[in-house]
């Protein structure tokens, strides 16, 4: 074996200019293989995400007016259903603050109009859409909790705006009724478009449940968020919450597989671009490989011939030529590996943009772009087998047609 070895060293070393031809382009598929790999995991990980992310749950309100609190605690209790959130939405006036103004594009509210801000009481405050979705981050102190009272989290901009921070007090007034709460958290962030003042994320108060019902005239509340232990239970527990005697004539439930449907549709769409990738790739990369090692094994057909002839075997022929193929693979492996970072983020940039291009902006779902960094020890790993087993198969193919002639044969060829 290690006359093998030899000859193939000096087989690979005394041909530079061949070798060097090999080497560009094995580094190429190689770097392909990776980058594939490292943008295949970096979306599996932000399939996860999003599923981690986004426990699987379903929403109830009204068709008209509110939902009773009654109504939403008996939902609670359904068996598969793991947690809630009840929301009471409304609007109020906060005592000397002043509120972010509109964009030039909102209602312009008459001078003597106080600008309202929204308020939305909730059992807990990391429940709400726009932070399951991404949309607003807390940036300091901590979230709502079930078992606040006169708690409150606004946002950073308004905040800053009025020299306010955790730990201050706001009243919120609604019709001869106030209400006193503490800020205990900040969030950032921005909603959908807004026509007024208190429909945008900036002007908006998150309290605790309690508080928000001692500025509403009644006791009802706007949705119910309930979560459920998996994906797989979702459909089981809307069942069961819909065999409770309630007036479901008058509700409305809506699960949140949707809300996230065009995110994981365009993960797949990018997964399925991979794929077609990889088989391009692979393709493409054994029929370059076989033309060029057809020419590499046709000049080597001296050396071919008098090995043969003075008793070498055709199976330690295909070994060294196999040993000399290795060798060159082993340097585009560490070539490919210096240049996958770099590959792997265009590689990203590029499939990502082509297949959530048609979903951007329908799902409400803002999440941040996935991580295209250099490929994992096994992702690596695996692309370079990938690579050499396409490198054997080609050598293999390219070889053949010439192992099969007996020596005088190609021997016949060198005259």
């Amino acid at each position: 074996m290690s006359l093998l070895l030899k000859r193939a060293w000096l087989s690979v070393s005394r041909r530079i200019g061949k070798s060097v031809v090999l080497l560009l382009i094995m580094t190429v598929i190689f770097t392909a293989l990776v980058a594939e790999a490292s943008v295949r995991s970096s979306m599996q990980a932000l399939r996860e995400s999003v599923s981690r992310g986004v426990p699987a749950g379903f929403v109830v309100r009204s068709g008209s007016g509110e939902l009773s609190l009654a109504d939403a605690q008996s939902v609670s209790g359904v068996q598969g259903v793991t947690g809630h959130n009840y929301v009471r939405g409304l609007t109020a006036t906060p005592s000397d603050l002043k509120l972010v103004e509109m964009p030039a594009s909102g209602v312009e509210l008459s001078g003597d109009v106080a600008p309202e801000a929204g308020v939305t009481g909730v059992t807990r405050s990391d429940l709400i859409h726009g932070f399951a979705a991404k949309q607003y981050t807390l940036v300091e102190g901590r979230h709502i909790a079930e078992g606040d009272q006169n708690s409150a989290i606004m946002h950073q901009e308004l905040a800053a705006k009025n020299g306010l921070k955790v730990g201050d007090r706001v009243t919120l007034n609604r019709d001869g009724k106030s209400v006193t709460v503490t800020i205990v958290g900040l969030f950032t962030g921005t909603s959908g478009k807004a026509s007024l003042p208190s429909e945008m994320a900036e002007n908006t108060f998150y309290t605790d449940l309690a508080s928000s019902g001692e500025l509403a005239a009644g006791q009802g509340l706007t949705e119910a968020q309930y979560l459920v232990s998996s994906a797989d239970e979702l459909g089981a527990a809307i069942a069961r919450a819909k065999g409770l005697s309630l007036p479901w004539d008058n509700l409305q439930v809506e699960d949140n597989a949707k809300t996230f449907s065009g995110v994981l549709s365009g993960i797949a769409t990018v997964e399925g671009l991979l794929n077609l990738m990889l088989a391009g790739v692979s393709l493409a990369s054994v029929a370059i490989l076989v033309f060029v090692l057809v020419f590499w094994v046709r000049g080597r057909v001296h050396e071919i011939g008098i090995l043969l002839s003075v008793g070498t075997s055709k199976k330690r022929l295909l070994v060294q030529f196999l040993i000399e193929l290795t060798l060159v693979a082993l340097v585009a492996g560490g070539l490919a590996a210096l240049a996958s970072d770099q590959v792997s983020r265009m590689l990203g940039d590029l499939v990502v943009g082509q297949a959530t291009g048609a979903e951007d902006g329908q799902s409400g779902v803002n999440v941040p772009p996935p991580n295209f960094a250099a490929a994992s020890a096994f992702d690596f790993g695996r692309a370079w087998l990938l690579g050499y087993a396409v490198v054997l198969l080609s050598a293999v193919v390219a070889m053949i047609p010439m192992l099969r002639l007996k020596p005088k044969q190609i021997l016949s060829k060198m005259s």
